[in-house]
């Protein structure tokens, strides 16, 4: 029996166990009050899906890409729904390809590795390489969403720079919580508003031993189903918790807030990188890579920031060759219901892909090249 895990088309992510121990798993008390994991199902020995269909997939992920990269920010509500579809379709379609040649690489599922190897493999580091492109597409596109969704006037961050220089000629930056409010906070009113945001998520049931401080090899516990919200200090200390399956003020969390301090008493901590964190695993297991993305809304880190997270993860056990640095903000659903309470579309997201697993299901099974959409999305008016 094989299971596929891990791959979906905006929500890729996986929970860790707390503590240093790796096994067992925690007992269902100290889980968050949401299911940690959405399985994708259990499929018996799927066949491996055909080099043709892979190719066409990714080819069809790539060709999005260069259609983005050759546009013209978006400069309307409407171009920037349509913007950010067909980047949510390329990124499912570049996973459906990657589960597809990890499938096809795994020397413990049914078949064993197939052949051609050397093209099969050749397929997963184009997924891996147009995966890298989706997020530096997010960031592209950020500026826009700020302008078009918020105004302009949402809250700035607040660097504060600690070195000229982090080895690349590039300054080093930690980032000030702005609790998401215009600068000049009191300690008292930061500490207010830290207080207030602890307030909120003891009484929704949050608990802080439910944080995860990661230690070496986390990345190799994770299940499939959630993104982690994620903070960073300015000594690599990491801190996650996983994401809820919905976008519901009911349901407790800590927030960028409360997980760069990790418990209910204040303290002013600085951010190296703030955002979220998800994994892509193969059939049997084995983590393949690690998305790190900037978006958060409290610390706000930008794009170029975040390589300043690969020393310190690679003492967690994960070397740079397996992260991909992802671009944000990035949660198509959450985006596109916050695009539609705020401009008042009430469609934005009914064009979504669907999930990866079942774009290379349809590929799998289909004899000739996929029809992924019934061609590429039109702009060039702003409508839809």
């Amino acid at each position: 029996m094989k299971r596929i895990e891990g791959l979906r088309p905006t929500s890729i992510v996986s929970v860790a166990t707390p503590g240093a121990v790796p096994t067992p798993a925690p007992p269902p008390a100290t889980e968050p009050p949401w299911p940690k994991s959405t399985k994708l199902g259990a499929v018996v020995e799927p066949p491996v899906c055909p080099v043709e269909a892979l190719a066409h997939l990714i080819t069809e992920a790539e060709h999005r890409l260069q259609r983005l990269a050759d546009r013209a920010l978006p400069s309307s509500v409407a171009a920037l729904i349509d913007w950010y579809l067909e980047l949510g379709w390329a990124q499912a379609s570049c996973e459906a390809a990657l589960l597809g040649a990890l499938d096809a690489l795994d020397p413990r599922t049914g078949g064993g590795v197939a052949e051609p190897r050397a093209v099969y493999a050749a397929m997963r580091q184009r997924a891996f390489a147009a995966l890298a492109r989706v997020g530096e597409a997010f960031d592209r596109v950020e500026p826009a969403f700020a302008q078009l969704v918020h105004q302009g006037a949402a809250w700035p961050a607040q660097p504060i720079q600690v070195a000229d220089d982090r080895g690349d000629g590039r300054p080093l930056y930690h980032y000030q919580n702005s609790f998401k409010r215009q600068p000049g906070l009191t300690a008292a009113e930061r500490r207010a508003e830290y207080d207030k945001r602890v307030a909120d998520f003891v009484a929704k049931g949050g608990r802080f031993e439910d944080i995860i401080t990661a230690t070496p090899g986390v990345f190799d516990r994770l299940t499939a189903g959630v993104r982690y919200d994620y903070v960073m200090d300015g000594d690599g200390t990491l801190r996650l918790y996983p994401t809820p399956p919905r976008d519901d003020d009911a349901l407790a969390k800590p927030g960028h807030s409360l997980l760069a301090v990790g418990g209910p008493e204040f303290r002013d901590v600085r951010a190296l990188l703030a955002g979220e964190i998800w994994v892509y695993r193969d059939t049997a297991g084995d983590t393949e890579c690690v998305v790190v993305a900037n978006n958060s809304g409290h610390f706000k880190p930008t794009f170029a920031d975040l390589p300043n997270a690969l020393p310190h993860l690679a003492r967690l056990g994960l070397p740079a060759d397996r992260v991909i640095l992802f671009g944000g903000p990035n949660n198509l659903p959450s985006m596109l219901a916050e695009i539609g309470r705020k401009c008042g579309v009430a469609d934005a997201g009914a064009d979504l892909p669907p999930p990866a697993a079942d774009l290379l299901t349809a590929a799998t099974r289909s004899a000739r090249p996929l029809a992924l959409r019934a061609g590429p999305i039109d702009t060039s008016s702003g409508s839809r």
